[in-house]
């Protein structure tokens, strides 16, 4: 009643001659209503999103590769983030581990969209000793710099890797590259790893164990 009260004054002190007028006049009688208009844009129908080239489906991916006890696809380039990561969406086996022993300047973010992971992560900054705690379905798992951990997963999972401060698409291209030109230059796992730190991959063992 308030509002209405003040509009009324605020027209019959300053605007008396317009109440002569027969469109303002029905205006003001018919007063504000709560029911919202339809909006003065023609209606679409519904678009097919694998049609909406930004919106990454869960069967696109820009390129997968397989191995014992994982399957990855990355769904978001470098080039599409200014060269600032890559996302990547990784089906996980049970019996999978992966360890992250060499301590780094990136960080890690996963989201587990379902499954369940064994988290450790070693020498924290509040805790000397090891932690280890369960990443179930819809968890977010984040690694600050410079902490080394590893994953074992305990169900089959499906997660998203949202850190991505590496460049894994190159470094997976041209190792099937090495693999078939200069094996020799990758004999050993010193000889691995020192390939994967090229490329910002600090991944520093992976095994996978059939139950």
């Amino acid at each position: 009643m308030s509002g209405g009260i003040f509009e009324k004054n605020m027209v019959n002190t300053y605007y008396e001659p317009f109440k002569n007028g027969d469109s303002f006049m029905a205006m003001y009688r018919a007063g504000k209503t709560i029911k919202r208009e339809n909006p003065v844009v023609r209606e679409q129908e519904p678009t097919d999103h694998s049609q909406v080239f930004q919106c990454r489906t869960p069967d696109f991916a820009w390129v997968k590769y397989e191995g014992e006890g994982y399957n990855i696809q990355l769904k978001i380039g470098k080039w599409e983030t200014a060269g600032c990561k890559e996302i990547w969406h990784a089906d996980l086996k049970q019996g999978l581990k992966v360890d992250y022993a060499y301590p780094h300047t990136g960080y890690d973010l996963f989201y587990v969209q379902k499954g369940k992971l064994e988290v450790t992560i070693h020498n924290t900054h509040s805790h000397a000793e090891a932690q280890t705690f369960l990443a179930e379905d819809d968890t977010i798992i984040d690694i600050p710099p410079y902490h080394t951990y590893s994953i074992r997963v305990l169900e089959d999972t499906a997660m998203y890797n949202y850190g991505g401060e590496y460049d894994l698409a190159a470094c997976l291209e041209d190792l099937q590259a090495v693999k078939k030109e200069n094996p020799e230059t990758i004999s050993s796992e010193a000889d691995y790893l020192a390939f994967f730190r090229k490329y910002g991959v600090y991944a520093t063992h992976l095994e996978y164990k059939k139950d």
